[in-house]
């Protein structure tokens, strides 16, 4: 016969159990809501970042302007990269930079909170074999729902 001593170590041991299996639940959850991609904007093609701001409109939600300079962009050169958005409730905001046919690797840089919905960072372009490099900037906005990915096109030619 099991004394009543070893149930309630057993019947503790199983709560503490399901518990746990409940926080890693939670937990998994609550990582992939924040990870996962809730809206992503067309690719801003009609907009030069060479000479100016460029903004794109997420349907329902708000607009995300980059800028980057010096303009024009150069590679293998310190890059300031700014960040307004307009509409939606940021929680963070990170840039990644992709070549466009051609994999470079990914370059995540994440911007700080310099004002009014204004972010900042600094990064830079690698330098490609090509005389001329396509590159997509993908602003991602982080908001408590997911992220709203922004992406804009660039092209870069070495000097």
């Amino acid at each position: 016969m099991i004394d009543k001593t070893k149930i309630a170590i057993l019947w503790a041991i199983a709560g503490g159990l399901l518990l746990a299996i409940a926080a890693i639940a939670a937990i998994t959850y609550a990582q992939h809501r924040m990870t996962a991609i809730i809206a992503t904007a067309e690719v801003a093609t009609d907009c030069d970042l060479h000479s100016s701001t460029c903004t794109v409109t997420i349907p329902d939600r708000g607009e995300v302007s980059l800028s980057l300079r010096p303009r024009p962009v150069p590679v293998l050169e310190k890059l300031s990269i700014n960040v307004q958005t307009r509409g939606l409730d940021v929680k963070g905001v990170t840039v990644d930079f992709k070549g466009v046919g051609m994999k470079m690797g990914v370059d995540r840089i994440e911007l700080k909170h310099v004002g009014s919905n204004s972010y900042h960072g600094d990064g830079m372009l690698p330098v490609c074999i090509r005389n001329r490099m396509e590159w997509r900037a993908n602003v991602m906005i982080h908001t408590g729902e997911g992220i709203i990915v922004a992406p804009f096109s660039l092209a870069t030619h070495p000097r």
